[in-house]
């Protein structure tokens, strides 16, 4: 199988992100590599809610983004993975500089939901978070391009478990978490 890219031809607006984010070595190898699915965050599963599609996308905050998932088994058991690229801007500091905490851990729990919601993991469910236990190992300096990258764990009944971290261009690990979800119940009415 091919590369991420070469497979589809993809609208002027995604092709250009695509390209933006080609031209970074860190991410081109990423988009190189075969099995992912480039998704697009405008009008997908991927940002869906308010905060990340409106307000972070807003006075210079996140400035381009893209997600690449890959659906992937190991020895029969799901073993997907996704990768974030984010374009951030000084709109979402804290301190002069650094991205905010609270930021952080909010695009955690955004990426790692979001790969099982491409996946399909939930069933078309839905999930809550109900563990989201986020370690600050260094600084996401800003302005900058950081790749955040997505695991599932393992699965037991409804309840999922996912790993993520936050890494900058210098390959600094800067923020992990892992994540606990389960799968919302099917509701009858």
């Amino acid at each position: 199988m091919g590369s991420t890219t070469q497979e589809q031809i993809y609208p002027p607006e995604m092709a250009e992100t695509i390209e933006h984010f080609r031209k970074i070595p860190q991410c081109a190898n990423i988009l190189d590599q075969p099995h992912g699915e480039v998704v697009n965050p405008v009008g997908s599963r991927v940002l869906t809610n308010a905060l990340f599609n409106e307000t972070l996308s807003l006075n210079n905050g996140i400035l381009k983004s893209l997600f690449i998932i890959k659906r992937l088994q190991v020895n029969g058991a799901a073993a997907h993975e996704g990768h974030l690229f984010l374009d951030l801007g000084k709109g979402i500091t804290g301190q002069k500089g650094v991205a905010h905490g609270g930021f952080l851990s909010a695009v955690m729990d955004q990426v790692t939901g979001a790969l099982l919601g491409n996946v399909g993991i939930d069933g078309g469910k839905g999930m809550w978070t109900v563990a989201l236990n986020v370690a600050y190992r260094n600084p996401v300096f800003v302005p900058s391009v950081v790749i955040v990258t997505a695991k599932v764990g393992k699965i037991e009944g409804r309840k999922i478990w996912v790993h993520g971290e936050i890494e900058d261009l210098d390959r600094n690990i800067c923020t992990t978490a892992e994540v606990i979800f389960v799968v919302k119940r099917q509701h009858t009415i």
